[in-house]
């Protein structure tokens, strides 16, 4: 049917749309239901990857796979050479964009590297896929400017559970949000090609017109903090960081022990909407498919569960029981290390063996401080439960899990209602069970595979 290109291949959600164009059934194959959307998937990543990475088996990536890395979206010039030399690029039908950089970068650098890459991106697809039929964007729940809650005239716009309709930030606000400058990039490239005269324009795009409209179609997608697993530790992997202390804690401590919630208690009972991978993976593939042009420029929050959300106060204590442990409230704020300090040197592992290394203040260490107080265990986790040595304890997203779950104390929740308004089917999932239930599964979905991985036992 046609040639799915996803850019960002070995992040949270790239590896999760990876995954779900290889498998997506053709919706008009009404008969067998076994042919493939994709009769090719090409995987854009800038290291190189492995198909035994997608933890699918080979009757699914032979002959459909091809992974590509290297191209460096920083370096347009380069970049052009070596995306025009892919075979078989200018066959691409859709293009799913997912790309991301400059984790843990200030406001300014971070706006400056990702919206370079999304313009090279889009020259790159404009100038070599003149099949394009379909583009999907994905930005993110910063869009409704959580990072700022609290600050002047913020509350005029801050109203959860967020719709997309809701306006942008004002100025100062909006410079800190680089999606707004990638929407308007797109916004700008799909006009330009309305607006030329069929035979390019002058920034030397191919012609994707069909008569006088271009012929491609886009969406930007919404998650909220996706929950998954990658193959090589990321910046992103929250769900990571926290498996990796559980696990820990379960082998250090003992099955069956409490383990207090790593957080504040505004955190705590504050309600929220989670993204499972592959949720976001299925959502972006299935709208990219909706050929009536309805979807065409919406955009569409991708949550698990409904506008309603959940609360960690409901969600801890199930996600502990996974590692046999149970999961108990937090007792006092403000013990939590800040998440800048949150490095394997910060904390000496002389004390990792006696009692005193695991309490702060008087009460027990969890989260973070727990897993630094214990470096001295790593190796004996590593070794007894099986686990490969991925350099996942140092390179977790330590500064991501004290920032969610210290830092957020506010109501994060999204709406998630036209995504399921519109169609699309999340298998009865919300309608069955709780919300709880539903982000649970998307944790204990993400862990299965880092077991399977050998990240976490």
């Amino acid at each position: 049917m046609g040639q799915a290109l996803i850019f960002g291949a070995s992040g949270i959600s790239g590896w999760a749309i990876v995954r779900e164009a290889l498998q997506h059934k053709d919706p008009t194959d009404r008969n067998s239901k076994t042919k493939p959307t994709f009769d090719r998937v090409i995987a854009l990543s800038r290291s190189p990857l492995d198909e035994s990475e997608f933890l699918l088996t080979k009757d699914i990536t032979n002959k459909i796979l091809v992974l590509h890395s290297g191209i460096d979206l920083g370096q347009a010039e380069d970049a052009h050479i070596s995306f025009k030399n892919i075979e078989g690029i200018e066959k691409t039908t859709h293009v799913y964009y997912a790309a991301y950089g400059g984790h843990g970068t200030d406001f300014s650098t971070l706006k400056k590297i990702n919206a370079t890459f999304f313009r090279t991106a889009l020259s790159l697809i404009t100038t070599h896929c003149p099949n394009l039929e379909f583009l999907t964007l994905q930005t993110g729940a910063k869009t409704y400017g959580f990072e700022f809650f609290g600050q002047p005239a913020m509350s005029e716009y801050y109203h959860p559970p967020h719709v997309e309709t809701a306006p942008r930030l004002p100025v100062p606000y909006a410079d800190g949000i680089f999606y707004y400058e990638q929407i308007d990039e797109l916004i700008h490239t799909h006009a330009s090609i309305l607006e030329n005269d069929g035979n390019g324009n002058a920034r030397g795009e191919l012609n994707l017109k069909e008569k006088g409209k271009p012929k491609w179609k886009w969406a930007e997608i919404r998650p909220d903090l996706i929950i998954g697993h990658t193959p090589r530790s990321n910046g992103m992997g929250f769900a990571q960081a926290l498996g990796v202390f559980l696990s820990m804690y379960a082998f250090v401590e003992g099955k069956g022990k409490e383990v207090e919630f790593p957080g504040a208690e505004e955190v705590w009972k504050g309600r929220r909407t989670d993204s499972s991978q592959d949720l976001v993976g299925r959502f972006s593939v299935w709208v990219s498919l909706q050929g009536d042009g309805s979807v065409n420029g919406k955009a569409y929050n991708v949550v698990d569960s409904g506008s309603e959300g959940t609360t960690w106060e409901e969600d801890w204590p199930r996600l502990c029981e996974y590692f046999g442990l149970k999961g108990v409230g937090p007792e006092l704020d403000g013990n939590q290390m800040d998440p800048s300090s949150a490095s394997p040197t910060s904390v000496s592992g002389s004390e990792s063996e006696s009692d005193a290394g695991t309490q702060m203040e008087g009460r027990e260490l969890t989260g973070v401080d727990w897993v630094m107080a214990h470096e001295g265990r790593w190796g004996d986790w590593l070794a007894q439960k099986g686990v490969k040595d991925l350099g996942q304890v140092k390179g977790s997203s330590w500064d991501m899990l004290v920032g969610v779950l210290k830092y957020l104390k506010m109501d994060r929740r999204l709406d998630g209602s036209e995504m399921r308004r519109i169609g699309f089917n999340i298998n009865g999932e919300v309608n069955a069970k709780s919300d709880g239930d539903v982000v649970a599964e998307g944790y204990f979905r993400a862990w299965d595979r880092m077991r399977k991985s050998g990240i976490i036992a």
